[in-house]
């Protein structure tokens, strides 16, 4: 997505915020280096949703992986 991500993740050992924190400076570090620019590369904020039963993750894998269909990035899904 050009705007956003959306990805499932189970969290073992660290929290939600330890695992947004790595993420978020892990790909801002290697995206600056890239395009050889300083400077933010991410909001603040996120947005999560806890999944609880293997039907609700089912519809979310789904949903995360046609996302870019709905957004005209790609023809098909996966």
């Amino acid at each position: 997505m050009p705007d956003h991500l959306h990805f499932v993740a189970e969290l073992r050992s660290d929290s939600l915020s330890k695992l947004m924190q790595t993420l978020k400076g892990h790909t801002s570090r290697k995206i600056n280096q890239l395009f050889n620019h300083k400077g933010p590369v991410w909001q603040s904020q996120y947005h999560d949703h806890a999944i609880r039963t293997h039907e609700t993750l089912k519809e979310v894998t789904i949903y995360c992986l046609h996302n870019p269909v709905r957004a005209g990035l790609v023809s098909r899904g996966i």
